[in-house]
């Protein structure tokens, strides 16, 4: 503010006068309420999508390995899958069994499977994995917060987690006095599965012994630990973990782990005695050690072996080294170091910040500049190993040694720029998974090829083509064809070639995949979400090759490079930094007028090259290719026609369903049948073999059709009509009333009635299932043992009791499986036939296995009928024999595991009658379908609420409508329609990524031009500092050698993008200058005389100068409106622009703003300061005196909440009659606030924040309380521990459910608020307010369900929720927030569970059924 403006009455505020003469009793009555507290739901919405750690291992069991990753509360269980490039086509085409069955050609890519989903109630910190001698399986170890370890395995008898053994070390001796620890628990585990080591609290290790013989005495190995999972029992004692007990180390570790090759578990510890920094390095170096220890778990003893002291000050990971070469490998940020026992240390440095920083001795590696910090490795054989930088790129390290083992020589190979990796582990030989926060997780496959191949390739192509580079900015004068197939070409298949040791600097040339393997041009594309489809373009950024260098000499012991290749990867719409609503562009005309919004979520996600935005849809918005309306239809059906010659021919290519169109659509009215023919046009077919007089479903008879040819009509008659039928070619079922008719042929229909209702119930619903998987057998004895002893072949497990039914009942006496239970769940398979895909041999790596990545073959078809009775039996029958090979009593109960009854069932009927309750509910239908290769796909679902209720369906593949559905709305209205093609449904929300290639910032939507305002930044370097000497600004620049590494900053720019195409809009981007970085961006409603209201919208936004700490920090205001001009020839898009109202500079940085009352409220520096816009300037009206440093402001009404970096909120003020800005309240206690907002229902009013500890608290202003010291404390009135990061709020109108009619609660949901918000792992989640009658309700089933449900891993949802500080306050949590996530859990529940747990709190299933779905449907966005 210039000097001179007027501040108001009230410039500065005293704590002795924070309210006077502001209108309590008005301020009162605007933000309080009768209510003391305020009652609410937290839920989960999306769940998160990082990965932040990894483990490959036997999960399952010992003859399959599966990749198990770690993000947040998420624990996810993958299988590596070998599919053929026809395979996506036979899954679409089930009809055709022949293709099902072909090999995987040489064309055949690996893929993440995903077997088996667990969410956790705590966050997974370190992940680990041991084999006990006497399980089939591995265990993992997995480390939580509040130093808490559990150790835990499949188990097939529930097919879910079950914990081995709990530790907990949360004694306040072990924390040293600390309440804030930098580094998360630590697990390691010993490669022979002798013991386990966590690191807690950054000082402590404790130790956990595994027994080896898991019934053997330990009275040797004294058992009085305090720390002990369990007492001793003698139940305890049998458990194959053993006491755990404390090494007694002072120092602070920066890691430990476990070294090869020793006969008892050999420990490495890193650590730093004495600390340093990089400011004291100069008189203070050198502070790391190492250490290693023998560890005696049984005497509990660790002798020391051999240590180094004096290691360079920023070592910070330490990596064992396999044998023949032994040792370990010591990584710095600036260095790295090969240790070995009895052998002179060898260490390189890899930039310039060695020199002067440490004596430790280092040889400088040639023609090599990096850093390693926050940098990934792996070795992927005894001699190479492959890091990943923090920039992504992706490195292989080769080790040269000699016959004394010792290293004399590393060589690194600049392979390719991949994504920015937490976490890599090696999955198969040639396989390795990358996983990432920031990024897409991808699974690479490596091939080593010969280093002269590849360059003579790349040579010659370089003379044919001299540009080979691929330009990072793609130009919007390319198709999105053109796009697609450069990016497919460019980035799919990425090629990776050696760096030699002679080049100066790596190369920037980035080479297309055609030029090195053609033949590899077609590769996966599950991750395209921002083209027109997602089918044709591949992301940048999951993996770019980098060409050789210009070598002169290539050293001898290098011949051969790494080439990678992407085979999958894994969906992240992670760290979502900020989240806005926005209306899709592409939304259908019939559904334009609909009275609710329909929106969508645009959320930043990403960093750097992976930096993105996510589009996400949590509902389906179908494109609408034409709209009939027929009314009185109840049902409709597509069908094939007859297939001529030509098209015969096409069938046996791999484009089957291009050709495999729908000939047919039959409607059905009460008294009358459509028949029309679709092709070109839809035409209705006067004459064809239906009967057009009557139903579709004839009650008395059976039509055989081939076309609209009649060749068979066989009438029926079994006493009553036939009402429903099931087809599976070449079986048809017919279910009447009371009976039941099969007919089954291939021209001609053969009619049989089995005997199924003598003595029985009624069947009330049938289904029948074609199986090509083989989990569905009736396989001999002999042929199972066969398989069953076959160790050679990896085994894989089935995943569904109810898939493997008919295996068990049909084999009831089979020897070789100890447990039926290990049978029924598919621990052992039955006629999976399971081969094995070779690798080629690798010379340099001969001891490692080779891959045994799992291939399917697809077995004889087999028709099972599934029948569902009146008194609840399901009966499965073999067709066509009809022999009962499976019966489930109680099947409408829901129980979770369908257990098989038909040896101890009296099939005589008059039992089966006494056994059913009376209050089993009657099942209406039941579809039984497979879930694509051996049941692994995982089970998606999107919900499709616009248009309403849907009465019928039908899939309809057209040449106009590829891929299509058809379906009748409430109002009889015919739609055809089809999926978009540039969302992604393999994913928990429809989504679809915009790669931006660089850091988004802000998103905010820009409701009058319809489109969205985005901030990026670029990394840029910084070659010279900034010094001020009055006005003037002088630079010195700085000269350093050629392996310095130079400092990046950001440089930030504000540019429009369209909606319509995710296209940035031409000629609107604005370069902010040099050291200007954006700190807030909001749309706000300023006053202006040149509206109808009296308010205008505008983007405003902050900026700060960041010089450096010896220059005082300035900053910008910037006043924007986007405004329409004549748009260029040929350019829609460019019809808007962004005019530039206000840019002027202030004396502090500008850190948050928003709107009050029509003016603009800026936070500069400690101050904050009302302005009012007039003639394109700010003058100042009013400011008051803040705290440290406010980053948030929110406002309602006259009300503006603002959130301190340190200081919690505090709620101000501004009355417009005096021009005064006032402090009315605050929350007194230090809080570190990420983001705050509003929780408002109706009349009460509170303050939703999100701080460092990864909890949501409200407070609220209630000046009648004591507690509030006359209204000056804020009071906290409610908390929940979320367990993520939340740093973006938003609030939406409650959604109004059509089938509520009651105009009191209409009322009441028309004056709540959902508060939603977004969180760094790629969650969201929602607070909505809920009454004090359904608060109550509801807590008592969350208590119930906290005591009745399984703890996986141990872990108590009550305890997960509760607030953490890691402060001691003097307060007891207030809780009043119901947790979501656990509630939700009641509706997978069986019947029984449901009312034995609504007994006990008082009420009914269906009550408690009904308030989860309302709050559901409330909460129906997006």
């Amino acid at each position: 503010m210039t000097s001179g403006v007027g501040c108001g009455p009230v410039g500065h505020q005293t704590d002795d006068n924070l309210i006077g003469g502001i209108g309590l009793e008005t301020l009162r009555e605007d933000i309080t309420s009768h209510d003391t507290a305020m009652y609410g739901i937290c839920r989960t919405s999306h769940l998160p999508t990082q990965t932040e750690s990894s483990i490959y291992c036997h999960f399952y069991n010992n003859y399959e390995s599966n990749l198990v990753t770690a993000g947040s509360t998420q624990l996810k269980v993958y299988r590596l899958v070998t599919e053929s490039a026809d395979e996506d086509v036979t899954r679409e085409s089930a009809n055709d069994s022949e293709a099902n069955g072909k090999e995987p050609k040489d064309g055949s890519k690996v893929r993440l499977e995903c077997v088996q989903s667990f969410t956790l109630f705590g966050n997974i910190e370190s992940i680990s994995k041991v084999s006990f001698m006497s399980s089939n399986r591995d265990s993992l170890l997995l480390a939580f917060r509040s130093a808490k370890l559990s150790v835990v395995e499949y188990d097939p008898n529930t097919h879910d987690l079950k914990t081995t053994s709990l530790h907990y070390f949360e004694e306040q001796e072990m924390r040293g006095g600390f309440t804030q620890f930098s580094r998360p628990p630590i697990v390691r585990c010993d490669p022979d599965s002798r013991c386990a080591a966590l690191l807690l609290y950054s000082k402590n290790i404790m130790i956990l012994p595994f027994r080896k013989d898991i019934t053997a005495d330990d009275q040797k190995s004294g058992l009085s630990s305090s720390t002990a999972a369990f007492p001793m029992t003698s139940a305890a004692a049998k458990t194959p973990v053993m006491a755990s007990y404390k090494l007694d180390l002072n120092s602070e570790q920066y890691g430990e782990k476990f070294l090869h090759n020793y006969y008892e578990p050999t420990l490495l510890i890193l650590y730093e005695p004495v600390r340093t920094w990089a400011g004291r390095v100069a008189v203070r170096q050198d502070t790391c050690a190492m250490l290693v220890l023998s560890l005696d778990v049984h005497q509990r003893v660790h002798p020391h072996i051999w240590s180094m002291n004096h290691l360079p000050y920023d070592c910070f990971q330490a990596m064992p080294v396999p044998k023949p070469i032994g040792g370990v490998l010591i990584f710095a940020y600036s260095s790295i170091i090969h240790l070995n026992q009895g052998l002179p240390p060898f260490g390189v440095s890899l930039n310039s910040f060695t020199e002067g920083n440490t004596s430790f001795l280092l040889r400088p590696q040639e023609d090599i500049k990096i850093s390693l910090d926050s940098s990934k490795a792996c070795f992927i054989s005894n001699d190479k190993l492959v890091i990943s930088l923090r920039t992504g790129e992706l490195y292989v390290l080769s080790l040269s040694n000699d016959m004394t083992r010792s290293i004399r020589g590393f060589h690194f190979d600049r392979c390719a720029a991949s994504v920015l990796s937490t976490c890599i582990t090696l999955c198969e030989n040639g396989y390795i998974f990358l996983g990432s926060r920031l990024g897409h997780s991808i699974l690479v496959h490596y091939v080593e090829k010969p280093y002269e191949e590849i360059h003579n390739k790349i040579t010659a192509e370089s003379v044919t083509e001299p540009s080979l580079e691929v330009t990072t900015d793609e130009t919007n004068d390319k198709t999105d064809d053109q796009s697609a197939n450069e990016d497919v070409n460019n980035d799919n298949s990425a090629e990776n070639t050696a760096e030699s040791e002679e080049s100066s600097e790596p190369s920037a040339k980035k080479i297309k995949s055609e030029d090195i393997e053609p033949e590899k041009t077609e590769k996966d594309n599950i991750d395209n979400w921002f083209a027109g489809d997602v089918a044709l373009v591949a992301d940048k950024d999951l993996l770019e090759a980098y060409g050789p260098q210009e070598v002169s000499s290539m050293k001898k012991e290098t011949p051969t490079t790494l080439v990678f290749e992407v085979c999958d990867s894994l969906i992240n719409i992670g760290p979502c930094g900020q989240v806005c609503m926005g209306e899709p562009a592409l939304l259908a005309e019939e559904f334009a007028s609909s009275k609710e919004p329909d929106l969508e979520l645009v959320t930043t996600s990403g960093y750097a090259k992976n930096g993105a935005l996510s589009v996400l849809q949590r509902t389906l918005r179908p494109q609408i290719v034409t709209t009939f309306e027929l009314p009185g239809c109840t049902d409709m059906w597509t069908v094939y026609g007859p297939k001529s010659k030509a098209t015969e021919e096409t069938v046996e290519s791999t484009e089957t369903n291009a050709s495999a169109y729908h000939a047919y659509l039959i409607l059905s009215r009460s008294d009358a049948t459509l028949v029309l023919q679709t092709g070109q046009e839809i035409n209705e077919l006067d004459q064809s073999g239906f009967s057009s007089q009557t139903s579709t479903v004839s009650p008395m008879g059976v039509r055989l059709l081939d076309g609209i040819r009649e060749l068979q009509h066989f009438p029926i008659d079994v006493g009553s009509p036939i009402c429903y039928t099931s087809l599976a070619d070449p079986y048809a079922v017919l279910m009447s009333q009371n009976g039941l008719d099969s007919n089954g042929s291939n021209a001609r229909l053969l009619v049989s009635r089995p005997d199924l209702l003598t003595a029985k119930s009624k069947i009330v619903a049938i289904c029948v299932y074609k199986d090509t998987s083989g989990l569905f057998t009736t396989q001999a004895k002999e042929q199972f043992n066969q398989n069953a002893s076959n160790t050679t072949s990896p085994v894989s497990k089935s995943k569904s009791a109810a898939t493997v039914a008919a295996q068990v009942s049909a084999l009831p006496n089979v020897s070789t499986v100890d447990e039926e239970d290990e049978l029924l769940y598919g621990d052992y398979n039955i006629t999976e036939t399971v081969n094995t895909v070779e690798s080629k041999d690798q010379p340099t790596s001969p001891e490692i296995n080779e891959p045994k990545i799992q291939v399917m073959k697809a077995h004889e078809p087999t028709y099972w009928l599934f029948i569902v009775r009146e008194n609840g039996i399901l009966e499965i029958y073999s067709l066509p024999t009809f022999k009962l090979s499976y019966l489930v009593k109680n099947f409408p109960m829901g129980p979770k595991v369908l257990v098989d009854s038909v040896q101890s069932t009296d099939h005589t009927g008059s039992q089966q009658q006494q056994d059913s309750p009376s209050s089993m509910p009657i099942t209406l239908e039941i579809l039984v379908t497979g879930m694509g290769a051996k049941q692994s796909r995982e089970l998606r679902i999107h919900e499709m609420s616009i248009d309403g209720a849907v009465t019928c369906f039908a899939p309809f593949h057209n040449m106009n409508c590829p891929k299509g559905f058809l379906y009748f709305n409430n109002k009889e209205e015919l739609r055809i329609c089809s999926l978009a093609t540039h969302l992604n449904y393999d994913a928990n929300w429809p989504v679809r990524k915009v790669p931006l290639r660089c850091t988004p910032h802000f998103i905010n939507y820009h409701v009058d031009s319809k489109t969205y305002c985005l901030v990026t930044s670029v990394l840029e370097e910084v070659t010279k500092l900034v010094r001020i000497g009055g006005e003037e600004k002088d630079y010195d620049f700085l000269e350093r050698e050629n392996r310095y590494i130079y400092p990046t900053t950001e440089r930030f720019c504000i540019q429009l993008i369209s909606p319509v195409s995710w296209e940035i809009i031409p000629s609107t981007k604005i370069e902010l200058e040099e050291w200007e970085h954006i700190t807030c961006i909001k749309n706000v409603m300023l006053a202006s005389e040149g509206t109808e209201s009296g308010l205008k919208g505008y983007i405003a936004l902050g900026t700060n100068y960041n010089y450096g700490e010896d220059v005082t920090n300035r900053g910008r205001i910037w006043i924007l409106d986007i405004i329409e001009v004549v748009p260029e020839p040929g350019l829609p898009l460019t019809k808007n622009k962004i005019k530039t109202v206000y840019c002027k500079e202030q004396k502090g940085p500008i850190t948050t703003l928003c709107q009050v009352k029509g003016f603009l409220l800026t936070a500069i520096g400690q101050k904050l300061y009302i302005w009012q816009l007039k003639e394109s300037s700010l003058i100042g009206i009013a400011f008051i005196d803040t705290q440290l440093y406010i980053h948030s402001a929110i406002s309602v009404k006259n009300l503006v909440l603002i959130a301190d970096v340190y200081k919690s909120i505090s709620l101000l003020r501004y009355q417009e009659e005096t021009r005064t800005l006032s402090l009315v309240s605050k929350d007194c206690r230090s809080l570190q606030v990420f983001a705050c907002d509003y929780a408002i229902d109706g009349s009460q009013m509170c303050f939703a924040i999100s701080d460092s500890e990864k909890n949501i608290i409200l407070y609220s202003y209630q000046p009648d309380v004591r507690e509030s010291m006359g209204g000056t404390r804020l009071l906290r009135r409610a908390d929940f521990h979320f367990g993520s990061n939340i740093n973006s709020f938003f609030r939406i109108g409650c959604k109004i459910p059509a089938n509520i009619t009651d105009k009191r609660v209409k009322q009441q949901l028309q004056c709540r608020h959902i508060t939603m918000f977004a969180s760094l792992d790629g969650s969201l989640g929602y607070f909505l307010p809920v009454s004090e009658k359904t608060y109550r309700r509801l807590l008592m089933l969350q208590n119930v369900l906290t005591v009745s449900l399984q703890h996986t891993a141990g872990l108590n949802p009550k305890a997960f929720r509760m607030i953490k500080i890691s402060r001691p306050e003097l307060m007891n949590p207030s809780k009043n927030i119901l947790d979501g996530d656990l509630l939700v859990k009641f509706a997978t529940l069986s019947m029984n569970e449901k009312s034995d747990l609504a007994k006990k709190i008082g009420t009914t299933p269906s009550q408690v059924m009904d308030d989860l779905q309302e709050i559901d449907r409330v909460t129906a966005y997006f």
